[in-house]
């Protein structure tokens, strides 16, 4: 992940990026920081999108566990323990407006 070269502007806005990640009901909780970047999304083959590096948009923040699979999104457990906080870091791919990966640790 890089900064934006000088000249280059995203397609889109931080609004339109945070509302993607709302639609998908993935992201962070508590939403830090919102920045467009040049990112080789390395899961993008997967999602139907290319690897090669691009604009797109990074949210970056943290989520305070509950407990449960409600909690966490995640298929079966173990869940993190309630009060457990992660970091989450959600790429939403700028050209298409496309949810592009969702990180959490």
């Amino acid at each position: 992940m890089t900064a934006l070269p000088t000249g280059t502007e995203p397609s889109h806005d931080a609004t339109s990026a945070r509302d993607v990640a709302a639609a998908n009901h993935v992201g962070p909780e508590r939403i830090t920081a919102v920045v467009a970047a040049i990112v080789a999304d390395p899961i993008g083959s997967k999602l139907g999108l290319p690897t090669t590096p691009r604009v797109m948009w990074v949210l970056y923040g943290d989520n305070t566990h509950r407990g449960g699979p409600a909690d966490t999104g995640i298929g079966p457990g173990p869940y993190p323990a309630p009060g457990t906080v992660t970091h989450s870091l959600t790429l939403v791919d700028d050209a298409p407006l496309k949810l592009a990966g969702n990180f959490l640790c």
